[in-house]
C-alpha cells in the first residue's frame, strides 16, 4: 500500500480484516509508530495499491516500472463487490462535492438509504461491506482526476460531470489530459449520465464526442430557490441531479421539496456574515480561477464592491486565466507562495501581505474606512499547502480569525439554506 492518509487508513483496516498480509508505505515520518515504513523499493511481484495522492509520485513510478501491478482504491473496491446497492459517480472541476451532498440531501429526503464516499472524505472502501449488505443502497461517490484518469475496473451504475476548466495542470500536464481522465470515468457508466452544458461545449472545442446516451443538463431546466440555490453555480449543480433523479424515476416535483432545508458544503462560497455594512464571504474551497470567477461574479451581482482576499500554492493553471477575476475585483489583498507572481503579472492592485497572521487586522480596518456597498471574499484561488494542511483547515483558520475581529470590531454570523 502506498498512502497512510484517509484513504489509506480505510484500506488498511479493510485489508487487515480480511486477513490479507500487506505492508504499507508513506514518507510522512509521523506514521513510523503504526508500523508504516518510510523508504519504499518495489519488487515486481507485488500488488501495489495507492492512495489518490500518490497519483503522479515517484515511488508509483518506480512501482510500475519495477512491473508491479498498480491499482488505485476505487478499483480496488469495485474487485471486492458483488453486487449490493447501486453507485452515482460525481466529477467536475467545480461542484463535486456540493453535488454529492446535494444527492445525498434529496435522496433522503424522498426516503432513500444512501451515503456519500470517495474524494468526499469517506474513502469507498470503507462502505464495501455495507453495499454488499444493502440492496436498496445509493452510493453517491465523489470521484476526482486523481482518481479517474487511469481508472481499469470501478464502474458506476450512473454519472455526474459538472462541469470543465483547468485545473491540476501540475499532475496532468496538459488541459487535453486532464480532461482525458474526466472522460474516463464517463466511459464507464454503466446506465444513465448526465454533463453540464460546458462540459458539452469543451468536447466540441476539443473536436471529441461524448459517449453516446450522455445527456446535457440545461440550466433553464430549473426553477427560482433561495439559499445556496440562489448562487448560479449551485444551481447548476441542482440542475444535473434533478435531471438524472427525474432519468431514474424519482418525481421532479417531490426532487423539488427534498432539495429543501440543503445547506451547501462549508467553505465553498459561504455568507459567513458581516462587519458593519461589510458582507464577508469564506470560499475557501475554491482553488482554480474558475472558482474565483464565479465567486466575484455573485458577489458583484448583489451590487457591491469586492475586496477579493487569494493566496495559497499554484496548480499548474497559468496566471493569465486570473485576469478577468482581477479586474473585476475593486481591490485585492494576496499572500503566501504566489503573492509575488500575483503582483508581477497583475502589478499594484494586488497588495502583498507578508504575514497571513495580519490579515483579519486588515479586514477590520478596511471594514471600518471603506464606506457601503463593500464585501470581502476570501476565495484563495491556489491550494493550500503552503500554510495549511488542506481547504477545511484554512476555512477554519478564517472563520476563527473573523470570528475574533467581531469581537474587537462587531459582527454577526449568517446561516443560510434552501427554504
Amino acid at each position: 500500500m502506498l498512502g497512510y492518509g484517509v484513504t489509506g487508513r480505510a484500506l488498511a483496516a479493510f485489508l487487515k480484516k480480511e486477513s490479507i498480509c500487506h505492508r504499507i508505505f508513506d514518507g510522512n515520518g509521523a506514521f513510523a509508530k503504526f508500523g508504516v515504513e518510510l523508504d519504499f523499493t518495489p519488487r515486481g511481484d507485488e500488488f501495489v495499491i495507492y492512495s489518490p495522492g500518490f497519483i503522479g509520485s515517484q515511488w508509483l513510478r518506480e512501482a510500475q516500472s519495477a512491473g508491479c501491478i498498480t491499482i488505485g482504491e476505487l478499483d480496488y473496491c469495485q474487485l471486492h463487490r458483488r453486487g449490493g446497492g447501486q453507485t452515482i459517480a460525481v466529477t467536475g472541476t467545480l461542484g463535486k462535492t456540493s453535488t454529492t451532498m446535494m444527492l445525498e440531501h434529496v435522496l433522503r429526503g424522498l426516503g432513500e438509504r444512501c451515503m456519500a464516499t470517495g474524494n468526499v472524505g469517506n474513502p469507498l472502501i470503507g462502505a464495501v461491506d455495507g453495499l454488499e449488505a444493502d440492496e436498496n443502497l445509493w452510493n453517491i461517490c465523489e470521484v476526482s482526476s486523481f482518481q479517474a484518469y487511469d481508472m481499469k475496473y470501478f464502474s458506476p451504475d450512473y454519472v455526474i460531470w459538472t462541469n470543465f476548466s483547468p485545473n491540476h495542470l501540475d499532475l496532468h500536464g496538459s488541459l487535453e489530459k486532464y480532461w482525458a481522465a474526466k472522460l474516463n470515468l464517463l466511459c464507464r457508466c454503466g446506465k444513465t449520465a448526465f454533463v453540464g452544458e460546458d462540459v458539452a461545449a469543451v468536447a466540441d472545442r476539443f473536436g471529441q464526442k461524448l459517449p453516446d446516451g450522455v445527456q446535457i443538463a440545461k440550466l433553464s431546466h430549473c426553477g427560482v430557490f433561495g439559499g445556496p440555490l440562489a448562487m448560479a453555480h449551485q444551481r447548476a449543480n441542482y440542475v444535473l441531479v434533478r435531471s438524472l433523479l427525474a432519468a431514474i424515476g424519482f418525481d421532479p416535483s417531490a426532487v423539488d421539496g427534498a432539495i429543501c432545508g440543503f445547506r451547501a458544503p462549508p467553505y465553498r462560497l459561504e455568507l459567513w456574515g458581516t462587519v458593519g455594512d461589510v458582507e464577508i464571504w469564506n470560499d475557501s474551497k475554491a482553488t482554480t480561477s474558475a472558482a474565483v470567477a464565479a465567486a466575484i461574479g455573485h458577489v458583484r451581482s448583489t451590487g457591491r464592491k469586492c475586496l477579493w482576499l487569494c493566496c495559497g500554492r499554484g496548480k499548474g493553471e497559468p496566471l493569465e486565466n486570473f485576469r478577468p477575476s482581477v479586474e473585476c475585483a475593486s481591490a485585492i489583498i494576496c499572500f503566501g507562495e504566489m503573492a509575488p507572481e500575483m503582483t508581477k503579472t497583475f502589478g499594484q492592485k494586488v497588495q502583498i501581505l507578508d504575514d497571513h497572521r495580519l490579515l483579519f487586522e486588515k479586514i477590520g480596518e478596511f471594514s471600518a474606512g471603506c464606506g457601503d456597498g463593500w464585501a470581502v471574499l476570501f476565495s484563495p484561488g491556489f491550494t493550500s499547502f503552503d500554510l495549511f494542511s488542506n481547504y477545511m483547515e484554512r476555512g477554519e483558520w478564517f472563520d476563527c480569525g473573523m470570528g475574533g475581529l467581531c469581537v474587537r470590531f462587531g459582527g454577526r454570523k449568517s446561516e443560510i439554506s434552501v427554504n
